[in-house]
């Protein structure tokens, strides 16, 4: 049975076929009907943590998530969140504190915010977990000896979102369907995975394997890519009855 990460990923893709979701298809190079019959019958593998995640008629859908951290799974932006949570409760217990001591002042509205940053993702990082994800799942389809069905890797970004700059400047978000390297490794498994579906906070794109050698004609050498930053703010508003 598939676990949380993999039916959200599974249902957003679902209600945005149902024209009920933020999601937004920044590209796609196959019959995206195609797709969506797939995702809309696909149902959990009962044998929980087997390969794979979900099965319809046709094929199978494998989820995985990669990420641009420097730990894997998105553990360092996991870590970032907790602790960040924890300074946050100590910093409004503070302020709760200096609140209650100060004199009133009715129907006076405070705010009190606090910011923190994690920016600690790169390119290279998702490279890196990208590839040794892909191979490590590829291998379980092996094992599996499936054949002749269609194979879909859902494959989830999660932590900072990867930009694409020119001139230093930012230029657009990361499309994976524009980059060389991973179009490459894409392409010397292209006969064991049909489709990979790469989601990545509020958009997501469908690669045909089959038509890769097409996207790598136009997929352009030496972009510049780099980790995006995740930004959490916290807010707290205070009313002086």
């Amino acid at each position: 049975m598939a676990r949380n990460n993999e039916l959200e990923c599974v249902f957003a893709i679902n209600n945005f076929f149902k024209g009920a979701s933020n999601l937004k298809l920044v590209a796609s190079n196959c019959d995206v009907q195609l797709i969506e019959e797939a995702f809309k019958s696909a149902v959990s593998n009962d044998k929980e943590y087997d390969f794979p995640d979900f099965l319809y008629r046709d094929g199978l859908i494998e989820h995985f998530i990669v990420t641009s951290s420097t730990e894997d799974r998105g553990a360092g932006f996991k870590k970032f969140e907790a602790k960040s949570n924890k300074e946050n409760k100590k910093y409004f217990d503070e302020q709760d504190q200096e609140l209650l001591k100060s004199n009133p002042e009715p129907q006076t509205l405070y705010t009190v915010s606090r910011e923190s940053k994690y920016s600690k993702n790169n390119y290279s990082n998702f490279l890196t977990n990208f590839k040794t994800h892909f191979d490590s799942h590829l291998h379980s389809l092996f094992k599996t000896g499936i054949k002749n069905k269609t194979v879909i890797f859902l494959i989830e970004n999660q932590g900072g979102r990867l930009c694409v700059y020119e001139n230093e400047r930012f230029k657009e978000f990361y499309i994976l369907s524009h980059d060389k390297n991973i179009l490459n490794h894409l392409k010397s498994n292209k006969q064991a995975v049909n489709y990979i579906v790469f989601i990545s906070a509020d958009s997501f794109e469908i690669i045909d394997t089959s038509k890769i050698d097409d996207l790598l004609v136009i997929a352009k050498e030496g972009l510049d890519i780099r980790g995006g930053s995740i930004t959490n703010i916290e807010l707290k508003l205070y009313i002086d009855l």
